[in-house]
């Protein structure tokens, strides 16, 4: 990925099928930024309820990571956390979360991004954002982080 500049296409042979992206440049993404140690997308990625498999849109979310650490190549290692509500009991959460977090990973490597650079972890509601007696704060406890661990 070192060898990928601003402009360059890159492509991903998925199957039978290749897929070809056109690299911009850094300030191309206004959807992804670096805040405090962090990749923070203006996308979220979803999750159906209870369930880790990645839809069309959480696909399209990860790409824009994806995008990050192909431009961003002094990112060296970048750990993916998957956070839930309080919705259900702990375990299962950890759970949950575990395979959300995997799902993620797989899909930012097999995307192109060296295994070596990712990391992954599945938090389950111990690191609640705001409180869960609410909707919103409920939607916003479920959530991926991208944290750089350079």
């Amino acid at each position: 990925v070192d060898r990928y500049k601003s402009g360059a296409t890159v492509k991903v042979k998925e199957g039978r099928q290749t897929l070809n992206f056109t690299l911009g440049k850094i300030s191309d993404s206004p959807l992804v930024r670096v805040k405090k140690n962090q990749l923070k997308s203006k996308k979220r990625t979803k999750f159906e309820k209870g369930d880790a498999q990645l839809s069309e849109g959480a696909k399209a979310s990860l790409d824009l990571i994806v995008h990050e650490l192909m431009v961003r190549t002094e990112i060296k290692k970048l750990r993916v956390e998957s956070h839930v509500d309080t919705a259900n009991d702990e375990a299962d959460n950890v759970r949950l979360t575990r395979a959300r977090a995997q799902a993620a990973a797989d899909y930012i490597i097999s995307r192109g991004i060296e295994s070596n650079r990712i990391l992954w972890e599945g938090v389950g509601s111990k690191r609640a954002r705001a409180p869960n007696m609410t909707k919103r704060g409920r939607a916003r406890n479920r959530r991926l982080e991208f944290h750089i661990v350079n």
